[in-house]
């Protein structure tokens, strides 16, 4: 049978006069592979965590080996002559990618997954491509992205957080990456109206800012950063979503 296409079967009484039809399609694909770094954006030198998934194809598939690699943007290949006729438009002209990193990844037979920890470089932008081979097709291929920042960057502020989903009464771990040597910003916390600031001192590297969710943080604000670094404004901001526990008494 040709992967995709129906297959029938029929079940009879003789004499009963009773039928019954059951069509089931066959399997395009015995699992899908999913790959993710849990985060847009990492700084250069960190490690991040990167989720490979595998969905489908039972405990066998779940035991097969999965190969991943890092890659970066490379220079423009030079093979073809029409790279040097300028009047030639360079839309169609595919960039070379070059290897950083590459992983032998083995897959949980329960939960299909498989966690990496992956060393950031200095790129701007790293694809994170996983291939593995499938049960029906011979390979499957994805493919994720992941920004790197480094000290050539031109934002200098940058918030981060765990998560973007707060609680009430609970710590908001959140921090503040400044590329500047030094100085004072001006933090605040901005829903409909403004919740409250606070003058903070910044150094080079990571500034804890972390506080408390309060019920005027509910349901939703922003925390932004403003510094002045010579004659330029440097900002940062970030947003969160807060909930709180909904307590219901019921009296007869």
């Amino acid at each position: 049978m040709t992967p995709g296409t129906p297959l029938g079967f029929i079940a009879s009484l003789e004499g009963e006069n009773v039928t019954a039809r059951k069509t089931v399609a066959l399997a395009v694909q015995g699992f899908n592979l999913g790959v993710e770094a849990g985060q847009d954006l990492a700084l250069s030198g960190e490690p991040v965590e990167r989720d490979n998934d595998r969905h489908g194809g039972g405990r066998q598939a779940g035991r097969r080996g999965r190969h991943a690699h890092g890659a970066a943007p490379g220079d423009t290949r030079t093979g073809s002559g029409s790279q040097m006729i300028p009047w030639i438009s360079d839309s169609g002209r595919a960039d070379a990618e070059v290897t950083v990193q590459e992983f032998k990844l083995k897959t949980d037979a329960g939960t299909g997954k498989a966690v990496q920890s992956v060393e950031t470089r200095k790129r701007r932008r790293v694809p994170a491509a996983r291939r593995g081979p499938g049960p029906v097709r011979s390979d499957r291929h994805r493919q994720g992205r992941l920004r790197i920042s480094d000290a050539e960057d031109a934002v200098k502020l940058r918030l981060f957080a765990d998560t973007g989903l707060l609680r009430v009464g609970r710590r908001a771990d959140v921090r503040l990456h400044s590329r500047l040597r030094e100085g004072l910003a001006l933090v605040t916390h901005e829903g409909e109206e403004l919740i409250n600031y606070r003058i903070a001192e910044v150094r080079e590297g990571y500034n804890d800012i972390g506080f408390d969710v309060g019920h005027e943080h509910f349901p939703n604000f922003r925390v932004a950063v403003a510094l002045m670094d010579g004659r330029d404004l440097r900002t940062a901001v970030k947003d969160f979503t807060v909930e709180r526990e909904l307590k219901v008494a019921v009296s007869r």
